[in-house]
Order: C-alpha cells, then structure tokens, then sequence
C-alpha cells in the first residue's frame, strides 16, 4: 500500500513543492464549484469508475501518468483502504500559482477520510479551472 500511495503522493508533491503564493482571490461560488467538482470526482474514484475519472482529470494529471496506469494504481488503492465511509472537507486554499505550472486558478482541498480498512486519512486534491471546468491535477491521501 505505501508504494501506491507513494505514487499518488509524488504527482501531488510535484505540484505544489515550495510556497504557493496568490495575488488575487476568486469569489466563494468559484471555490463551492471546485469542491463540487472534486466531490463528485472523488465519488467516480470510490466507485471504481477510475477511467470516468482520468477523462475528467484535467491536462497536468493526464500528462504524468496513463489511463492504464492509474486505473491500476487507484485499483490497488481502493482494494487496500477499502470503503470510503466518510469524508469531511477541513480546508480550502486558492491559489494562482503553483511551482511547475504555468499561473492559473487552482483550488487545494483537504478531506479528513475514514475508510473500511483505515481509520483516518488525509485527503488532498488540487483543482485546476480548464476551459471553465474545474479538473483534478493532484491527489494524495496520507
């Protein structure tokens, strides 16, 4: 299990490695759409649907890893964690510019997860705004 999560990590820390910094905010509907977006993408993950969710990652996760690969790791990760049971968003954090990707909108949502076979995660993920859609780019659970 710590190999695939490892994995999972090292897309989410090559996101976000050093100091994020913004210089402008972006209006409480634009951060309930992402988390919006990130629940029903985390949803399409615990379900099993993992291709579903590779088509509607956005550009930067789609181009560090393939659909085959990540149907295989989020397979191995689901069968290890197990059931989601719940899932509680404990922070939200905007930023415009994340080291190693061109500035853009970005939301950084953090999910406090209890699942069948482990009591208590942290999730993270990071949403991109593509094309007016807000797409996961990074996801970890610690």
């Amino acid at each position: 299990m710590k190999k695939t999560v490892g994995i999972l990590v090292l897309l989410f820390v090559v996101m976000i490695t050093g100091q994020t910094k913004s210089n402008k905010s972006i209006g409480q509907n634009e951060i309930d759409a992402s988390v919006s977006a990130a629940n029903y993408w985390l949803q399409l993950n615990d379900h099993s649907k993992t291709m579903e969710s590779y088509k509607l990652a956005g550009n930067f996760l789609r181009s560090k890893i393939t659909q085959e690969k990540w149907r295989e790791l989020m397979t191995s990760a689901r069968q290890q964690v197990g059931e989601t049971i719940s899932r509680i968003i404990t922070s939200t954090k905007y930023t415009d510019n994340i080291p190693g990707i061109s500035n853009g909108d970005y939301v950084i949502i953090k999910y406090k997860t209890k699942c069948k076979n482990r009591n208590e995660s942290i999730e993270t993920i990071t949403m991109s705004k593509e094309n007016n859609e807000w797409k996961a780019i990074g996801y970890s659970m610690k």
